[in-house]
């Protein structure tokens, strides 16, 4: 394999970060493993892909001034007859 210039290699360099880059925009806060994922793709290598579930939000209308069945959205009973659609 023949020798990369210096030019080569800041051209791969900055297209390198381009494309972690871009990537992070949809991959939020997994920079290393964006970078290894790369890495893996351009040297044709085996990837397997595993993360955590991240924890569920709450689909409760937000604790407003409305009311719900006759009680303060603050009430404990909110989550049973509150719910959003």
């Amino acid at each position: 394999m023949p020798d990369m210039t210096p030019e080569q290699a800041g051209w791969f360099a900055d297209t390198f970060t381009r494309l972690v880059t871009n990537v992070e925009q949809a991959v939020v806060g997994k920079t290393h493993v964006i970078r290894l994922a790369v890495t893996c793709m351009l040297s044709e290598g085996h990837l397997l892909l595993e993360d955590f579930r991240a924890p569920a939000r709450p689909r409760w209308r937000s604790r407003s001034r409305t009311r719900c069945k006759g009680r303060a959205a603050g009430s404990s009973s909110l989550r049973t007859c509150c719910r959003a659609t």
